[in-house]
Parts: C-alpha cells; structure tokens; sequence
C-alpha cells in the first residue's frame, strides 16, 4: 500500500471507531509505529483535526465528517460475499437488513462495478444441509443491539431434554458460532455463573431497559480462554473405509478433526476432542467400515456401545405383522 492510500485508510479508521492505538494502526498497515506518527502529523497538517489522548490513541474531533467513500470493486465484491454467508448463517432479521444494505451498495457503483456485482451474486451459492434447515433461532438483532447498548436480555431458553424451559436474566458477552449453530454467551444471573446458550433453543426473548456494567465481567475472548482450559483433549486415530468417504467427510470437522492420511482402501484420521464418550457415539454408526487404533479407552468405549446394541435388540420382541 502506497503512503497516499495509507492515510486515506487511516482516516476512515478513525472515522470509523471511537479511538485508534497507534500500535493497532501500525499492525494493521504493517508500518512502524515512527511512521504512523508521521502520517498522523500529515493529516493534521492537511487540516484534519485529530485529537490525542495519552494512554488510549487518536480520535477525530467531533463535528468532522470525510466526504463520502466510494468502495472500490474488490471490496464490494468482499461485501457481496458477506450477504450470501449472511443469508446461510443467519436469521430472517438480519438477512432483510444485509439485503438492504447490498441494495444501496448496489445503488451508488460505477456501472461497471454493478455489472461485475451483478455477474457475481449468481454464480456464488452456499449450500444448506438438509438437517440444517432452520437452525439459526429468531432473535439475533436483538442480540446484536443488547451486546451494543449493553443491556440485559430475558429469555426463556429450552435447554434439557426434558423439554421443560426455564426463565432467564442474561448479562450478554458476546455471539459465537461453531458446530453449525448460533450460541449466545452470557452471564446468567439465575445460575450464578456464564453460560452457553444455544439461540436455536430459545423461545422467547425482551431487551430489558436494564444496563449492566461489561467491567464486571470477563470478556468474550477470556471466556473462550477459559473454557479451552478447563477442557483437557483427548487424541484419536481411528481408520475408515473408503466406501463410507461421502458420509464422514463433512462431519469430520465437528469432531475435532486434526489430519488425515490416505491409505488405500482406508484412510486414518487424527481428532483431538474432550470427551470420548461422544466422538464414540459418532463412530459406532459406520458400524465395521471404522476401527478405533488409539487410545485403549476409546476402543473400550466402542465395545461397550456395541454390546449395550447388541443386548438391546436382543432383547427387543418382533414387531406383530
């Protein structure tokens, strides 16, 4: 990046945020930390009005806005990309607002920019799992606006297998996505403790007026730092037939996949997971087309599972015709 595109990017940050470190600009531009004061004290120069405060960066003063900024084709492209995982991923909330959105974008490009957008949007496509058809939950704006403002959420959450749901005060932390779901991290008040809570699994859900105080509680990142803590991995090798390839291959990666290792008519996969018990339960489907090389206690597991099936339909009577 050219010293011209450099300040005009810095600019936009600090339009875009509150306060900027010299020490983020710097990561971000990957320049020393010598030339972002050098190019901070050319855009004062330039008459841009940007205020300093010792210990926590640069800001603009209030009052100053940049003339509008035009995207180029690379970043509206980028943006287009966000709306379709958007429309995958999401809910209903936040797809009407991210088509929106793309609709103004759309509105203001180059003609040639809206036909390369346009030539795009068709021929990017993220496919859904047919057991994966509606499992993003009805409230992530909410969320969104609670995480924001720094409210509190009330929700009633179905979390059990009893299927009994429980009313809950939450202190949100942050939204996090893995295993092809939604979770709203919080502080929950009735529990006494920070919980995961699934948004797929929720009921109902009231932004409360009620504020609490984000200094009282640990962040979203010091939360998944603790948790991967607590959790102590366990390493599997297990071998697959090739023949059942197609079945394991996307799932794989919900089971703490590592690596794997073509070996003919078999392949060998690493997982590292925490709880065997659960990575056994996944294997005992593919039935003999799997076999469990490490560690012992994961081979124990899959007997007992095997045996606790065997019993079972043993003991189940023929169904009358």
């Amino acid at each position: 990046m050219n010293r011209l595109d450099r300040l005009q990017a810095i600019l936009i940050r600090l339009q875009s945020q509150k306060v900027v470190t010299a020490q983020a600009l710097a990561e971000r531009f990957e320049v020393s930390i010598r030339t972002v004061y050098r190019d901070i004290r050319s855009l004062e120069e330039a008459g841009v009005p940007i205020g300093a405060e010792v210990g926590l960066g640069y800001y603009l003063v209030e009052g100053y806005q940049l003339p509008p900024v035009h995207l180029t084709r690379e970043e509206a492209s980028a943006l287009m990309m966000s709306h379709v995982l958007a429309q995958r991923y999401t809910d209903a909330g936040v797809q009407e607002h991210s088509e929106s959105a793309l609709h103004k974008i759309r509105s203001v490009l180059p003609e040639p920019d809206r036909d390369h957008l346009e030539s795009l949007i068709p021929a990017i496509q993220v496919k859904q799992s047919p057991n994966q058809s509606n499992m993003t939950g009805r409230f992530l704006p909410e969320i969104q606006r609670a995480l924001a403002e720094k409210r509190c959420l009330q929700l009633r959450y179905n979390g059990n297998r009893r299927g009994v749901a429980t009313d809950r005060n939450i202190e949100p932390l942050g939204l996090l996505h893995y295993i092809g779901h939604w979770h709203l991290i919080g502080y929950c008040q009735l529990r006494d403790d920070y919980r995961d809570f699934r948004v797929s699994r929720i009921e109902h859900l009231d932004l409360l007026a009620e504020a609490y105080d984000p200094k009282a509680r640990i962040t979203l990142e010091e939360y998944l730092q603790r948790e991967s803590y607590e959790v102590d991995l366990e390493t599997a090798v297990v071998r697959f037939h090739h023949s059942i390839r197609p079945f394991y291959q996307e799932a794989k990666y919900y089971m703490g996949f590592v690596s794997e290792k073509n070996l003919g008519d078999e392949a060998e996969l690493r997982f590292s997971h925490p709880y065997l018990e659960t990575l056994g339960r996944w294997l005992i489907q593919y039935g003999n087309k799997v076999r469990v090389l490490a560690p012992d206690s994961l081979v124990e597991i899959m007997s007992n599972l095997a045996k606790e099936l065997y019993e079972h339909y043993q003991g189940e009577e023929a169904p009358t015709p």
